[in-house]
């Protein structure tokens, strides 16, 4: 693995990329049969190669009334069985995401938007996935009791 991090007065990041062999990953494979209605899956040790990559930053966009920061964010796997050359079973597909996270005081309040692309390097008896984006807002009250701290917050998750 390797990769790099940076942080300025107002700029976080960090990239990095992996390529990893194991000699006994242990993937969840689906056999093909059924059992009593239900899929059969079964725990093998195979040979594997995995790589990809992982970014995100951090950018303060805004500081005079709170301050205000924008997140960018992305990651992309790829992992094989290296015996047979097909796709691992349950990898991620690449996914991107932005948000923007306000602060001023007591009061914070954050939006997401995520997007998963689709998923078409499956292993064998494995379904594709479709593409989706999912959207997160948070509202959030910071405030003190003499024994407590606490949060108080709205959210909401779309899809």
């Amino acid at each position: 693995m390797c990769g790099c991090a940076g942080v300025r007065a107002r700029i976080q990041q960090s990239i990095s990329g992996f390529y990893t062999r194991f000699q006994n990953y242990i993937a969840l494979i689906n056999s093909g049969q059924e059992q009593e209605e239900l899929r059969e899956a079964l725990f093998r040790a195979v040979k594997a190669q995995f790589h990809g990559f992982e970014a995100e930053g951090k950018f303060r966009v805004y500081e005079e009334k709170g301050n205000l920061d924008l997140n960018l964010r992305g990651d992309y796997v790829r992992a094989k069985n290296s015996d047979t050359g097909e796709p691992l079973p349950r990898i991620s597909p690449m996914r991107l995401g932005a948000g923007l996270d306000y602060q001023l005081g007591k009061f914070s309040a954050r939006l997401d938007v995520s997007h998963s692309f689709k998923q078409d390097q499956v292993a064998t008896n494995e379904l594709s996935t479709r593409g989706y984006t999912l959207t997160n807002t948070t509202l959030n009250y910071r405030f003190k009791t003499p024994s407590v701290n606490w949060d108080a917050y709205i959210k909401v998750i779309s899809f």
